[in-house]
């Protein structure tokens, strides 16, 4: 299904909010289906998605990029840190003199 909307919607904007639990919920409420739920055009037409200025929905995306962005630099320090951990605690367990760990 295509989804056009009538306002001016920035597409990550839109991303991002179809993506909240509040949006995802009015779509399990309003889906017809025991096993596998859907929705008619109709239903989707009366799903509540909060549209604020194009200038407001920027700065929610760019926030949403930098927190992503952030989130994956501190991922990848917990898994340096991680590897660092294990590798002294390698050394340690075996008394291998040749692992050297920086830090």
């Amino acid at each position: 299904m295509r989804l056009r909307l009538k306002e001016k919607v920035n597409p990550f904007y839109f991303s991002i909010i179809n993506n909240t639990s509040v949006v995802q919920e009015q779509y399990r409420q309003k889906a017809v289906g025991a096993i596998m739920g859907s929705l008619s055009q109709e239903v989707l037409k009366t799903v509540k998605i909060p549209v604020p200025p194009l200038p407001i929905q920027q700065k929610i995306v760019n926030e949403i990029q930098e927190r992503r962005k952030r989130a994956m630099r501190l991922k990848e320090e917990a898994r340096s840190i991680l590897e660092a951990a294990k590798k002294k605690v390698e050394g340690t367990m075996f008394g291998d003199s040749q692992v050297v760990v920086e830090e």
